[in-house]
């Protein structure tokens, strides 16, 4: 009798989590725009699962998908805590399996065919055809790559944010470690080659994924200012998630302390990646370094600690620019720290050849813009145009916002607005500038910078996407496939901007939170990367 108790006790947490009433997916073919060379509608497929689709991620099999479902406020249009994930097959119409799920305690990573489920440091890899797990281990993922069977993970009972460690999708296992800091996260992973990811956390380290090898440049990349008579002490967990395909994406979880304002931690003190004929350049809170990338150091000089912040490097033939912002991240917006500057270096050499320092500490610059010799400096609350040279600056006007609007940014090449029948690239538009407000909304201004008024957001529009013969251009509502050619739209659909993309299949939510699928193959008979 004992036993049978003791059977019935282990196997009860399981039947309780999988016996719940299963979830009967529903399918409604919809009509969702119309192809305009051939006057002919564009499909989709919208899916339904009795609550709001929190994410979606088709596996490499083409015949299942892993879903999240998370339940709404109602009242207050607020994602709750509560839902359910699950596999099912649309061609059968049924869950494979599901599960209740409390995303206050766990979330799911989702990459090609595996599916990590995180909770705290306890990391699982679930077989998507049952639910259960392959493996139980410990650790914190930040990053999956499924080709080389490896997940980079930091173990907090074991080396914590410090050790970095490279473990084995099959098992489980840690099959390699390296002294890569991850308390204040990663700024950046890019791929050098098809095996090797250059990642930027606390200066530069080079990792293969498969055995971890690699070499790195270690910099000071934030700061802490605190009142130690009034500190506590917190631990703020986040994660960076990526592009479209649903999946980690170089994303950072972030464990650094605060006390409720008290401890102030700055982060992001260093700059963009300069990459040029097989070396990189790189500033940090403490230097400015060139590296080739077998990670040797062609030179390295020294910044004054009590000055920079984050930063943006170009480079204008064998001289290295870099302007100094004057703001740093702090709980992620800009924040003043540091003092604005521009400087110039030898790239081959590192000499610096010239600095100039703004005086006033209380503003930063907002963003930049080159254009031939002229450098345009933005303010939240005014512009600077200024020539530049190896020798310095030279200061040719300056014009203050009088209309109390904070400046952002000046707008990307990704912005398009759509006049008449055809979308216009905003940035190049030789007679008028466009500078994105902290308000969000796009002023336009005319070439002397009198301000010609806000551009209606309905005509704005994203380029979200490129094949080889057309841009995809969207904003919330909609999204216009139009040619390279002529900038003229091909066809229209309801999807809108934030559409994810997986192959030729987009996916995006409808008002009601189902999903809709549809097949783009049409247009994407060259793939280009997303």
């Amino acid at each position: 009798m004992k036993k049978v108790l003791l059977l019935f006790l282990l196997l009860h947490p399981i039947a309780s989590t999988f016996s719940q009433s299963k979830i009967r997916p529903t399918f409604n073919d919809l009509e969702i725009g119309t192809d305009f060379r051939t006057n002919t509608p564009l499909r989709g497929r919208e899916m339904g699962f009795g609550m709001p689709v929190y994410r979606i991620h088709p596996l490499p099999d083409q015949s299942s998908f892993a879903v999240m479902l998370r339940q709404k406020n109602p009242n207050r249009e607020m994602w709750t805590m509560k839902g359910e994930v699950m596999v099912f097959d649309p061609a059968s119409g049924q869950a494979k399996w599901q599960r209740k799920f409390k995303y206050a305690q766990s979330q799911w990573l989702l990459e090609g065919n595996v599916i990590l489920q995180q909770r705290g440091n306890k990391l699982d890899r679930l077989n998507p055809e049952n639910g259960l797990p392959l493996w139980k281990s410990k650790g914190i993922a930040f990053k999956i790559f499924p080709e080389f069977g490896r997940a980079l993970c930091y173990n907090l009972q074991d080396g914590g944010f410090n050790l970095m460690q490279g473990v084995d999708l099959e098992t489980g296992k840690s099959v390699w470690n390296r002294q890569i800091p991850g308390l204040y996260g990663w700024e950046n992973l890019e791929m050098l080659d098809d095996e090797t990811a250059l990642i930027k956390s606390s200066g530069l380290h080079t990792v293969k994924i498969a055995d971890g090898f690699g070499w790195d440049v270690h910099r000071v990349s934030h700061a802490e200012k605190v009142d130690m008579g009034r500190v506590g002490l917190a631990v703020l967990t986040g994660v960076a998630l990526g592009a479209a395909s649903g999946a980690l994406s170089g994303g950072a979880y972030y464990a650094v302390p605060y006390g409720g304002g008290y401890t102030n931690i700055f982060l992001e003190i260093s700059s963009n990646l300069v990459h040029d004929n097989g070396a990189v350049f790189f500033a940090s809170k403490n230097k400015i370094s060139c590296h080739s990338l077998d990670g040797q150091t062609v030179w390295s000089a020294d910044l004054n600690e009590k000055q920079t912040s984050k930063s943006h490097l170009f480079k204008e033939g064998n001289v290295l620019y870099m302007i100094n912002t004057g703001y740093a991240m702090k709980y992620g917006s800009p924040a003043r720290f540091g003092t604005p500057f521009i400087a110039a270096f030898d790239a081959a050499t590192g000499k610096q050849l010239f600095m100039k320092v703004w005086g006033e500490r209380k503003n930063y610059f907002t963003d930049y813009m080159v254009q031939g010799r002229d450098l345009y400096l933005l303010y939240r609350d005014k512009l600077e145009i200024h020539e530049f040279s190896p020798e310095g600056l030279t200061q040719k006007n300056a014009m203050s916002m009088h209309n109390e609007t904070e400046m952002r940014s000046f707008v990307s090449d990704e912005l398009f607005a759509k006049k008449d029948s055809v979308c216009s690239q905003l940035s190049l538009d030789r007679d008028n500038y466009y500078i994105l407000s902290e308000a969000g909304d796009i002023l336009q201004f005319n070439n002397d910078f009198v301000l010609v008024g806000k551009v209606d957001k309905n005509i704005l529009y994203k380029n979200y996407f490129e094949s080889a013969q057309f841009r995809f251009l969207g904003n919330r509502k909609e999204t216009f496939i139009v040619s390279k050619a002529d900038n003229m739209p091909v066809a229209h659909c309801e999807m809108p901007a934030t559409v994810s993309r997986f192959g030729t299949k987009f996916y995006y939510h409808k008002t009601n939170l189902n999903v809709v699928e549809v097949d783009m193959s049409q247009f994407l008979a060259a793939m280009a990367t997303p």
